[in-house]
């Protein structure tokens, strides 16, 4: 009884604390609240748990999520009647990803070449750069052909001088896993950048710099390979593309690609149900209000209301924006923005040109799966056995040519054709044709295509899913001094800020590593 009464008296006196067994008192935990529950908001969850712990502090974290489902741009999905799954947004990630890696190993999930097998069983051509009348290059598959039109075609000379650029590049980006930056509080891109002494690389287009630091380079290897990288991971072209961005692209490219077996989102999934935190999905925030508590253990300490568009509301010690706002953004299919009040003036999220040049604007990227019958004639072929597997347009094309990218990701079998077309009513069976070439097949463009650009494309189609990511910033070359904060404001943070230098899976995990770094130790050391 006495334990008890002591307890309650515990309680009452201290406010912001509660007591253990024993009737000591102890911290209330730390109420966080994480925006969005893509790659960013998910690693940022589980890597304030993990600090917080280590930091014997206890947490609350609250995780609120727009859509119905985790993982953000990270979105495989089935095609109806089968199993096969196919990526829809970030698609593969490479052997020097150490962050998605180790944890899908931690959490036991397959990681498998991304490459999906069909080089090994059909003879079509493998590669083909599509200039919008014909294909300007086309990898066969036969390596010692192959090699001698590559040599031919591109020099070895350009090839070796900017793998060797790239690779420096490479050497010094790697410095993000040292234990110095995994366990850095890095308050600013710029420290960041200078830290890995990469600064240089977002301030010219990749074509200016690739021109000034090597001289003569082949016209074909930069419009048919670099380019062709450039279009395809950031969807710009080397006028406009920073070298890092072009750097990342090429490198990524040209390294062994790994998919996560049944779907990347996997891995954030995994981390968000380790964090312990509580989720909401299909609850999209309408304002987030900055306070400051005038009374209790906490008076003086920097708050946050959180309120959803359904009206609840909830207080918390910090918030992690792991989302874009849409108001710095261009953001196509927004529906709303959130509203943010009493914060300091100026910020980046209520006046983001005033402080960041150029702004951020994020690039829409459309993407099309089809299981049907690629047209040949399209692109001036006689029968599919002519077509390369992956078809990649130029710069120079896109005037005329929708799409950036057409790869074909399974060649189907009869049986699955039927499945499919049955599982998503297809009527037409007469199209179906025993001996035809039936493939899924996944587009990107710029736009999306209409009924008219498909049926050009494909002679039938009998399943047809369309989507649209605000996949990633504009990679435009800006000063270190002009990315958007970590920090937006007390307790604040966005890890975000790191894209414009790099958009990926792996860099999303790092920015979320460093920005629960400057969380914890800023609420630990004001605790």
């Amino acid at each position: 009884m006495k334990l008890i009464t002591y307890g309650l008296l515990c309680l009452a006196a201290f406010g912001a604390e509660i007591c253990s067994a024993d009737g000591i008192p102890t911290p209330a935990p730390k109420r966080i609240a994480v925006i969005g529950a893509g790659a960013s908001g998910t690693s940022a969850a589980y890597f304030i748990q993990q600090g917080m712990a280590n930091a014997s502090t206890p947490v609350s974290i609250t995780v609120y999520e727009r859509s119905d489902q985790v993982g953000g741009r990270v979105n495989a999905i089935t095609v109806p009647g089968t199993n096969l799954m196919i990526e829809t947004g970030a698609a593969i990630f490479i052997d020097t990803n150490a962050n998605l890696i180790k944890y899908a190993a931690q959490f036991n999930l397959t990681v498998q070449p991304a490459a999906s097998g069909l080089s090994n069983t059909h003879a079509n051509p493998k590669l083909g750069i599509w200039n919008g009348t014909d294909f300007s290059f086309m990898q066969t598959g036969n390596a010692t052909a192959d090699q001698a039109v590559i040599v031919s075609r591109f020099g070895v000379y350009s090839i070796g001088a900017i793998s060797q650029l790239i690779q420096s590049y490479a050497v010094q980006f790697l410095k993000v896993y040292y234990p110095a930056a995994v366990n850095g509080t890095f308050d600013t891109m710029r420290s960041i950048l200078e830290y890995l002494g990469l600064q240089s690389t977002t301030q010219a287009t990749a074509q200016n710099a690739l021109n000034a630091a090597i001289p003569n380079l082949n016209a074909n290897y930069l419009a048919e390979v670099v380019e062709i990288a450039t279009r395809e991971n950031y969807g710009q072209g080397l006028a406009q593309i920073h070298t890092m961005g072009m750097a990342i692209s090429v490198a990524g490219s040209s390294g062994i690609a790994y998919q996560v077996q049944g779907g990347n989102q996997q891995v954030f999934q995994k981390l968000l149900a380790a964090s312990g935190a509580t989720v909401h999905l299909k609850t999209p925030v309408a304002a987030i209000s900055k306070s400051v508590a005038t009374t209790g253990d906490i008076e003086g300490a920097v708050q946050y209301t959180v309120t959803t568009e359904a009206g609840s509301s909830a207080v918390y010690d910090a918030v992690v924006m792991a989302s874009p706002p849409i108001a710095t953004t261009t953001y196509s299919n927004a529906k709303s923005s959130i509203t943010w009040q009493n914060l300091t003036t100026p910020n980046y999220f209520t006046t983001p040109n005033a402080l960041v040049t150029p702004p951020v604007t994020y690039r829409s990227i459309h993407v099309t799966i089809v299981a049907g019958v690629v047209n040949p004639l399209y692109f001036k072929a006689r029968s599919f056995s002519q077509l390369p597997l992956a078809i990649y347009s130029t710069q120079d094309a896109s005037a005329t040519c929708p799409f950036t990218s057409l790869v074909v990701h399974e060649v189907l079998t009869f049986a699955q054709v039927l499945k499919i077309a049955a599982a998503s009513l297809y009527t037409n069976r007469s199209a179906i044709e025993p001996t035809a070439f039936f493939t899924l097949t996944k587009v990107f463009s710029p736009e999306a295509l209409t009924e008219r650009q498909l049926a050009r494309l494909y002679g039938v189609r009998f399943w047809t899913y369309q989507t649209s990511y605000n996949a990633y910033p504009n990679l435009v070359p800006r000063d270190e001094g002009q990315f958007p904060p970590l920090t937006v404001d007390t307790q604040l943070y966005y890890p975000n800020a790191f894209e414009p230098f790099i958009s990926t899976m792996e860099t999303s995990m790092i920015s979320s590593q460093n920005v629960a770094n400057l969380l914890v130790r800023d609420l630990t050391q004001s605790a």
